[in-house]
């Protein structure tokens, strides 16, 4: 899906030039960040947000790196976080519904181990 504009700003005043100015976008959102009991966020951060969002939401990196106008894809990737629910999630679609075995020699034990998989799942730390 396209996102037409027809001028350079998303808030035009249909002359071409920004609705209003730049700094009032800033004070306003660090108006309703306060509000909303958020610290250390500004208007930038909605860049990071948005390009978060999309990458877990499934959108491929090189379309977010189009939509925010990123000369690499690498700076795309510095943009979108992964959230720990979505890395958890991430994590899931390997199905670790049955019990796993492990080599304890490897990891400088003495024997072998069987891992329940639910415990594997719930295991804090872990991948």
């Amino acid at each position: 899906m396209d996102m037409p504009q027809l001028g350079r700003f998303i808030f035009d005043n249909g002359q071409n030039q920004p609705l209003y100015q730049p700094n009032s976008y800033y004070r306003e959102i660090a108006k309703v960040y306060k509000k909303a009991g958020i610290e250390g966020a500004n208007m930038h951060s909605l860049r990071h947000t948005f390009a978060s969002h999309l990458i877990m939401k499934g959108a491929d990196a090189r379309t977010v790196q189009e939509y925010l106008g990123h000369s690499t894809i690498q700076v795309t990737e510095k943009y979108s976080h992964l959230s720990k629910s979505h890395k958890r999630e991430a994590i899931e679609v390997l199905n670790f519904s049955r019990n796993i075995e492990t080599n304890l020699k490897q990891l400088g034990g003495g024997g072998r181990e069987v891992i329940d998989g639910q415990a594997l799942k719930n295991a804090e730390g872990g991948i």
